[in-house]
Order: structure tokens, then C-alpha cells, then sequence
């Protein structure tokens, strides 16, 4: 005869089977993917390096800027590997990406044709800001969506009925006076 624990046991080690073959194996391929990463970057805590997050200071910028003039913008975990930087390889990717390429256009609006091509091409394509991006030198996939979003909420502001301004002026002065109106709790 069996004891209640093995059966106990069994039972617990035919459920653990039959989730491993449920998973998929993309599911396995991402768990060891997660596994790896986390892995090293516990061997890297270990041996006393440490990721830096936050802002980036400007002699940072000015070693990313070192690198792809002298590499290209490619390979970027290797900063990291080489001792260079102490951020992630996409840290360093998104860095120049977004805010360090040379042509890039930083502080300008759109110009006329700018907003012209991102109307059409979000009509076409939808919110897909960064294939929009690619249509427009110089900027990113974030400066397009500002601009939409910049655009849209200028654009609802303009078709408000007056009707409707006066509503949402009666609804502001309403919840003021309820705040005036609220007994003042005293604390002993």
C-alpha cells in the first residue's frame, strides 16, 4: 500500500508534467530569454557593476557620440561590455535615437509640408508614429505623436460650441463652490 504522502507526491508531480506541456514554445523560449537576462545581470551585481538610470549627464552623451562616429550606430550593448557606459545597450540605442543624432531637428515646429504629410500618412496608417517618422527627415517617432496629440487637443478646443464652453465653465464653478462649501475637519 501507497502512503497518503507519495500519492500526495504523485498527484503534485503530475500536475507540474502536465504544465510543461501545455506551455508553448515560445512560452520556454521567452522564460530562458528572461532567465539569461536575469542572470546577468546578477553576475554583473556581483562583480561591482553597476546599471546606471536616470538622466544622462553630458559626458556621457559625449562618449555614445565618441562611439558611433567611431563604430556606427550599431552593436550597442558592447558600450556597456567595453566598460564605456553603465546603461543598457537600449538605454544607449533609444539615447541616440531620439536625441543625439546629428540630423535630427530639435526646437523647430513642423513646417506646413511637415504637418501636411503627417495628416495624410495618419489617415493612412493610423497611430503608427514611428512609420510615420520614417517619411519625415529629422524627426522622431515621439515628436510625430506631440504633434498629433498637440494638434488634436487644439483642434477639439476650436469646434466647441460655445453652448458647450459654457457648460464646462457652469460644471468648474460648481465644483469650486462645493470645495468652499466642504465643513473644515478639526484635528485634535
Amino acid at each position: 500500500m501507497e502512503s497518503t504522502t507519495e500519492k500526495q507526491k504523485q498527484k503534485v508531480k503530475k500536475r507540474k508534467e502536465k504544465k510543461v506541456s501545455n506551455l508553448t514554445l515560445s512560452d520556454t523560449l521567452k522564460k530562458r530569454v528572461v532567465e539569461k537576462k536575469g542572470l546577468c545581470l546578477k553576475m554583473e551585481r556581483q562583480k561591482g557593476i553597476v546599471m546606471k538610470k536616470g538622466p544622462w549627464t553630458a559626458e556621457e552623451d559625449e562618449i555614445l557620440i565618441n562611439y558611433v562616429n567611431k563604430f556606427g550606430p550599431r552593436d550597442w550593448s558592447s558600450l556597456r561590455s567595453k566598460g564605456l557606459l553603465p546603461r543598457t545597450g537600449k538605454s544607449c540605442r533609444l539615447r541616440w535615437v531620439n536625441r543625439l543624432q546629428p540630423n535630427l531637428k530639435t526646437g523647430c515646429k513642423f513646417t506646413a509640408d511637415e504637418e501636411r504629410v503627417v495628416i495624410e500618412l495618419q489617415a493612412q496608417f493610423g497611430n503608427k508614429w514611428a512609420k510615420i517618422a520614417t517619411y519625415l527627415e529629422g524627426r522622431t517617432d515621439n515628436d510625430v505623436k506631440n504633434f498629433w496629440s498637440t494638434r488634436r487637443k487644439r483642434l477639439e478646443r476650436i469646434l466647441q460650441t460655445p453652448q458647450q464652453k459654457s457648460q464646462k465653465n457652469k460644471q468648474r464653478s460648481l465644483e469650486s463652490q462645493r470645495l468652499h462649501e466642504m465643513p473644515v475637519l478639526e484635528v485634535k
